[in-house]
């Protein structure tokens, strides 16, 4: 009976190291990469737009709707109450 006692506690510790291994392995990961997104800046970004937009162009590009954005799903009016919760608004020029 002794033997399966410190048989058990072997294998309970070396499953709790390999747990804080795993835990503190984690733990660096994230904080490393969140340090590295956390010190973005918009000088780093590098410009998509390279010169000037030309109105001749422009032109749509297709499949960037939402199927349910269709006029034919509108429900009309609603009133200003409604929680509307998550909303991209896209305004044309």
């Amino acid at each position: 009976m002794h033997s399966t006692r410190l048989f058990l506690s072997r294998r309970f510790s070396v499953f709790a190291s390999v747990f804080i291994y795993f835990l503190a392995t984690s733990f660096l990961v994230l904080v490393l990469t969140a340090t590295a997104s956390y010190g973005q800046t918009a000088a780093l970004a590098t410009p998509r737009v390279l010169g000037p937009v030309n109105e001749s162009q422009v032109t749509t590009v297709e499949g960037n709707t939402l199927p349910l954005a269709k006029a034919r799903f509108d429900g009309g009016r609603v009133p200003d109450s409604m929680p509307t919760g998550h909303m991209l608004m896209a305004l044309r020029r």
